[in-house]
């Protein structure tokens, strides 16, 4: 059996990410994986590729220790699923220049002409892959009973877990603040089209600053990207407070 690392921010416990291993691994299932956020000797001793991503990560360095960026050109190198930065590492432009394919999330024209200027080849348009994921092992299913247009069950409820560590604090970089704006208007896209389809969309934050990114939610979903119909209510335990938005 072919051997793949797969190099990312996993191991984080991040929610996104852990999605995008699940993603992978069922993608890639007829593979072993290991997946990593620092590559060292070891790595590559174990691999006969690497796929890198998915995620926002262009824009930070290889993490690595032991081991040189040529080693790590000497395999079969991948990167799936990424995009969404206005800067790119020189770390990542010399490892796409022998990667065999780039595959950018859809909306992402910027990056490709980014690349583009170094003369990297293989580059290719794709959905997003925890999307990809939910359609390909039916959780999102198409023109079935039960389901609407976009394959959404009508039925059932989305929970949303802010996190205020992603919003970008005083002193951050200027593509940080544009990367969030266009992050902030997709994601409530997104939970609108969930909505359309009958779901009850919650939001449960953990943390007082958290409240704050769901307020921001709220305020781009009544400028007209939601109806007006939301409720705020408190739980019976006090702790944590609940923004519903949709059908009872």
């Amino acid at each position: 059996m072919k051997k793949l690392l797969v190099y990312g921010y996993y191991g984080k416990g991040n929610l996104g990410d852990n999605l995008i291993e699940e993603s992978i691994r069922y993608f890639f299932r007829d593979y072993e994986l290991k997946f990593c956020n620092k590559i060292v000797v070891s790595d590559l001793l174990y691999c006969d590729g690497i796929i890198i991503g998915g995620g926002s990560i262009l824009e930070g360095k290889i993490e690595k220790k032991g081991v040189s960026l040529e080693m790590i050109k000497s395999k079969v190198i991948v990167y799936l699923g990424i995009g969404g930065e206005t800067y790119i590492h020189s770390d990542h432009i010399e490892l796409m220049k022998v990667s065999k394919v780039i595959g950018l999330r859809a909306g992402y024209d910027h990056i490709k002409s980014e690349l583009e200027k170094y003369n990297i080849k293989c580059i290719y348009k794709m959905l997003d892959l925890v999307y990809l994921y939910f359609i390909s092992c039916g959780k999102l299913i198409s023109n079935n009973e039960g389901f609407n247009n976009e394959g959404i069950k009508n039925e059932g409820s989305i929970l949303v877990i802010p996190n205020i560590s992603v919003v970008p604090k005083l002193g951050d970089g200027h593509w940080k603040y544009v990367a969030w704006d266009y992050y902030l208007s997709e994601f409530v896209q997104f939970l609108s089209e969930l909505e359309k389809g009958g779901k009850v969309v919650r939001f449960l934050n953990m943390g007082e600053g958290d409240y704050e990114v769901s307020g921001m939610i709220i305020s781009n979903w009544d400028r007209g990207y939601y109806r007006n119909d939301r409720r705020v209510y408190e739980t019976l335990m006090e702790v944590i407070m609940e923004v519903r938005i949709g059908n009872k």
